[in-house]
């Protein structure tokens, strides 16, 4: 193997490995970030399903009304879950998720949880209300997020072969504009 050959493999590895380093993080910050979001959007509905089910009778009638809009805007594949603080259903429609005891008593104590399975994201909150106190718990799954990410995953992968072949056919250029030399 000629030098020149030898030197822009090795100058394309680096290269390679070093990019893919650097948009490795990207993509792990971005998914961080987007999880980190749609758990917020999960707290936020579950401080509004609460508000929707307890505090009709606490607000004042504007702001019920601004609840009981916000309300319908559901998440995607959303389960909202309400139980009292003995445990025991207060509000479950059929399609809901039925959730483990252990599960609720962590929220118990925790006052709020966030956790992952599978591709469904959970949020529990503790709801505390002049009516009793309450464990709503609300899960959904990121379905426009996950597009985003693998749109993202694409663009990513094109342009890493796109820098690639470039780096390696291109090699002429680039030494001579390094080394000033016939390469």
């Amino acid at each position: 193997m000629k030098f020149k050959n030898a030197l822009s493999l090795q100058f394309t590895f680096m290269f390679a490995f070093l990019l893919f380093i650097v948009l490795s993080g990207i993509y792990v910050i971005v998914e961080h970030n987007r999880s980190k979001s749609f758990f917020n959007k999960l707290d936020e509905r579950a401080m509004i399903a609460g508000q929707f089910y307890f505090a009709e009778d606490n607000l004042p009638i504007k702001l019920f009304r601004k609840v009981s809009e916000k309300f319908p805007q559901s998440l995607s594949q959303e389960s909202i879950s309400i139980y009292n603080d003995q445990l025991q259903f207060k509000f479950m429609p059929e399609d809901s998720i039925h959730w483990k005891r252990s599960f609720l008593q962590e929220i118990l104590k925790k006052k709020n949880l966030h956790y992952k399975s599978g591709d469904r994201q959970v949020s529990g909150l503790y709801y505390e209300d002049n009516s009793g106190n309450f464990v709503v718990v609300v899960s959904a799954i990121d379905e426009r997020g996950f597009e985003d990410m693998d749109q993202l995953r694409i663009i990513m992968s094109a342009f890493y072969v796109a820098s690639l072949f470039i780096t390696f056919f291109y090699r002429a250029d680039i030494c001579k504009y390094f080394f000033a030399a016939d390469c």
